[in-house]
């Protein structure tokens, strides 16, 4: 069975890792035996007896997905491969996350990649979940995604749960009337003010991001550094062309975003409790919209504009951004983070069926084709993460203009993270209660060359 260990090695430094060994007891044997002092030791992926006796609860809950995935990272970390070591959790797991796996295992014996056969689970691994392992396969950073990933469901565990604890409070003083507002504003919304904000609209989790620090100032300063050059030389070389850095002052200015509401005591006694519970949510969605359409209003910024007005997006022009932004001879985006193009929903189509045209009356074998005819466009395109945002604006044209860019092209600066206050007010209405949600940010350009605007054709499909 696979047993996590805590130790400290002959050096005296504190290792960790799994290994396969029969009990706790041999292990430690084990890593006594080769010099190391051990602190814990845990066998990983323990079946419960509620498991063994009653095989039908299959279903396969949030929890059994983070401590597979935790466990999955650990036995990658301790240098088992991949097949070996979701072979070993399988065989620990509960029966429903067991078939799931054996399906996976199945999949990737046939030649399929670890994040497409994830996907084709989808009661099991969220689209979430797929998109960040496929982006970890393009890095090779698949380790460190799987503890994200696993970090990013215990904290969408969590939410769930405050948002239920935090709806109790609508839900009981409704009951008791003209107490209902007060106690939902002053209570329950500042409780849940942080969660909203970890549910971003897409701009903001594709662009670097970074914090304005107290005390310097209201403005952003970055200095940039232009790529210098390396030269070959000989034993009987002399080197008197020293080279001069240049550098450019970036410089990034955030700005003030706020959201008013004020909601009369008359109004939360003739509203439902689901109703008043969705108008905290409401505020806070706004804000980030907010959020993302600054966002998007950089694409225009970029000086390289693809496609045009009334062209049809096809593969061809994410392709030509992505060769573009890593082949650019005066600084490489190659090490510029991963490279993502955001489009309207219109433009995805375009993609998906540029894909399926050639379908016809033909029968679709197992294959990309027709994983798109089933589920629709999604994942990647040369390299580049494509993602839908339904904020971009369509012009009178009809055109819409989305951007293909490296995460570091375009930075995001928070001066204030958003932050919720109430104020009672009996003066107003026979009572109210106004709510403020406030943030401060700006985005800026970092590199230009390290992105490409796309301006295309955005008619609403209707086949």
């Amino acid at each position: 069975m696979p047993i996590a260990y805590v130790a400290y090695n002959r050096a005296g430094d504190k290792v960790s890792g799994v290994i396969q060994l029969d009990s706790r007891a041999a292990a430690e044997e084990f890593l006594w035996g080769s010099g190391h002092v051990v602190v814990k030791l845990k066998e990983i992926g323990k079946r419960s007896p509620l498991a063994r006796f009653m095989p039908t609860l299959t279903k396969v809950k949030s929890a059994e997905v983070i401590h597979f995935t935790r466990s999955l990272a650990s036995l990658l970390e301790a240098g088992m491969p991949l097949f070996e070591s979701l072979r070993i959790l399988r065989e620990e797991a509960r029966p429903g996350l067991r078939a799931a796996l054996r399906s996976v295992m199945r999949d990737i014996e046939e030649g399929t990649s670890f994040s497409l056969a994830c996907s084709r689970q989808p009661a099991v691994f969220s689209a979430f979940y797929v998109r960040l392992l496929s982006m970890a396969e393009q890095t090779g950073e698949l380790r460190r995604a799987l503890h994200e990933v696993a970090d990013y469901m215990e904290k969408q565990g969590a939410f769930g749960e405050r948002i239920k604890k935090a709806l109790t409070y609508p839900v009981f003083v409704m009951v008791l009337g003209i107490g209902a507002a007060a106690v939902f504003l002053l209570y329950s919304l500042p409780a849940m003010s942080g969660l909203f904000e970890e549910y971003e609209f897409i701009v903001p989790k594709t662009v670097d991001r970074t914090d304005l620090p107290r005390g310097q100032g209201n403005t952003w300063n970055e200095i940039r550094l232009e790529q210098i050059v390396a030269m070959g030389i000989t034993e009987n070389t002399v080197n008197e062309n020293p080279q001069l850095f240049q550098d450019t002052l970036f410089s990034v200015t955030p700005t003030m975003v706020q959201v008013f509401t004020r909601i009369t005591d008359k109004t939360m006694r003739r509203i439902s409790g689901n109703v008043a519970s969705m108008l905290g949510k409401g505020a806070q969605i706004a804000m980030n919209r907010k959020l993302d359409q600054d966002g998007i209003s950089q694409f225009a910024n970029f000086s390289v504009e693809l496609a045009g007005t009334g062209v049809t997006l096809n593969h061809g022009h994410i392709s030509a951004s992505v060769a573009n932004i890593q082949g650019n001879a005066t600084e490489s985006g190659v090490g510029a983070g991963p490279i993502h193009a955001v489009l309207h929903p219109f433009g995805i189509k375009d993609l998906q069926d540029e894909v399926e045209s050639g379908i016809g009356t033909y029968i679709l074998n197992s294959g990309v084709t027709q994983d798109f005819f089933r589920n629709g466009f999604s994942g990647s395109v040369a390299g580049a993460n494509v993602w839908a945002d339904g904020n971009i604006v369509i012009d009178a044209t009809p055109d819409a203009r989305g951007a293909c860019y490296a995460q570091r092209a375009i930075v995001l600066v928070r001066e204030l993270e958003m932050k919720t206050e109430t104020r009672r007010r009996p003066d107003v209405g026979g009572g109210a209660d106004e709510l403020f949600i406030t943030s401060g940010y700006a985005f800026g350009e970092r590199r230009d060359v390290w992105g490409r605007s796309l301006f295309h054709n955005a008619t609403a499909p209707t086949s």
